[in-house]
């Protein structure tokens, strides 16, 4: 790579970062504005950001082309971080947005404080599975006893899990289940509020699947199974 490309290397790395400022910025809003006509506003711009995106992702496959083979680990590294844009303006579209608010808009301002940064790491797919379960808890008139029995297995599951935990490899997700913890021990929220709040914790640990031990992953997909079954009625 001559200098003329280093150049453009070293420009391509800096709009890069300014485009990771930008959506910084916009997630931050997205994520908290309640108010749907300042959220269009800004997912507007986020459409706008996916074009600023593939336009470095071209200038980024010319300049590869290019690279040396000492080049190339500092080169895969750019990709990543291209890839990560990609991935977090995707779950920052209008669909995506807009199932996780319609999870959100099911709980209570406080409420929301704590399960928002669970809801805002989810997958479109998991979302919709996600506020398709919350619905069905609130529609259905699910027997306390069941959704007491449902709770003490995902306290359980979720206690074995922070027991072969790494909490400095995964900090994110061991404050989350600590949280999902806290919420079924609270002496004041009634079953069925426990179960809606901590429904979400499921799909936001299945994420993690690869760092489980064979038996929390199998018993953890069992009871997203369960409440999926609730879906249909059973």
């Amino acid at each position: 790579m001559d200098k003329f490309d280093q150049k453009r290397l070293d420009s391509l790395e800096e709009q890069i970062e300014e485009l990771i400022n930008l959506i910084n910025e916009i997630d931050s809003i997205i994520n908290t504005e309640s108010d749907t006509l300042i959220r269009a506003k800004y997912e507007k711009q986020v459409r706008r950001l996916k074009g600023r995106l593939q336009e470095l992702q071209d200038e980024y496959a010319k300049l590869k082309s290019k690279a040396t083979s000492a080049q190339q680990t500092h080169m895969a590294l750019i990709a990543a971080r291209l890839d990560s844009i990609d991935h977090r303006l995707e779950r920052l579209s209008g669909d995506v947005v807009g199932l996780r608010w319609s999870i959100l808009d099911r709980f209570d301002e406080a409420e929301r404080k704590v399960i928002s940064s669970v809801v805002t790491r989810l997958s479109a797919e998991q979302l919709q599975a996600t506020d398709q379960i919350l619905a069905a808890i609130e529609d259905r008139n699910i027997d306390q006893s069941e959704m007491k029995e449902y709770l003490a297995q995902l306290q359980e599951v979720l206690a074995n899990i922070l027991q072969t935990l790494d909490e400095e490899s995964h900090p994110v997700l061991d404050y989350q289940i600590k949280n999902a913890v806290k919420i079924v021990n609270d002496t004041i929220l009634d079953v069925k509020n426990k179960l809606k709040a901590t429904i979400p914790i499921i799909p936001f640990v299945l994420s993690y699947e690869t760092e489980l031990t064979l038996e929390s992953s199998a018993n953890i997909t069992a009871l997203w199974a369960r409440a999926v079954k609730w879906l249909r009625g059973t």
